[in-house]
């Protein structure tokens, strides 16, 4: 009588635990990211209302992005979740556009949506459209600099993350996006693309 009871506390404690489990992991529908990682520019373009559209000769040095971003979880359809979110970007890229040391500086503001599903139990992937607006942006060389107003930029991120815990993940992101600015100081613009990848710590409440 005693075993049967024993049995009993046992297999209704284990029930219980795994509900809960169940329950606390579908409870979890915001996802916090935090990442750090390499970040380069291409096919820079500059277009002046004098000079016309033109190509500079350019190449890229080093770059670096941080980010703080999160994700919602919009109600499931079958095996992918549809997410919507934003963050918070502070990137820095250096070039070298007519063998001058170029540096552009920016921090945005991005809204991402998008899906996230897991092909595997234990990795998850996030697949997000990215629309940014760059409030605080400039261009500077070794003789000059000048503020860059009207910057926004469009593209796409992929993120993979494995759990660490129960509400910890740790991971990478692939990020390709398409800038545009203008000179706040006179009728230049500029555009180039964007390339980053980076480490990602990942936090599901």
């Amino acid at each position: 009588m005693y075993l049967k009871s024993v049995v009993c506390a046992l297999s209704s404690a284990v029930s219980f635990s795994v509900f809960a489990q169940t329950e606390n992991s579908e409870s979890k529908n915001i996802d916090l990211f935090a990442s750090a990682g390499y970040s380069f520019t291409k096919n820079l373009k500059l277009k002046n209302d004098t000079f016309g559209t033109y190509k500079p000769d350019s190449s890229a040095d080093f770059g670096a992005e941080l980010s703080l971003s999160a994700l919602y979880s919009l109600p499931s359809l079958g095996i992918v979740t549809p997410v919507i979110g934003g963050g918070l970007h502070s990137a820095y890229t250096a070039n070298k556009i007519e063998k001058e040391k170029t540096e552009i500086y920016w921090a945005s503001a991005e809204a991402n949506a998008g899906v996230k599903f897991n092909p595997v139990s234990s990795l998850q992937v996030f697949t997000l459209a990215n629309l940014g607006y760059a409030g605080i942006s400039e261009i500077s060389d070794k003789t000059d600099s000048s503020r860059l107003k009207n910057h926004y930029y469009y593209g796409a991120t992929v993120i993979g993350t494995v759990p660490l815990t129960d509400a910890m993940s740790v991971g990478g992101s692939v990020a390709y996006n398409r800038h545009s600015a203008k000179y706040k100081d006179d009728d230049t613009s500029l555009s180039f693309n964007q390339f980053t990848t980076a480490l990602v710590l990942q936090y599901s409440i």
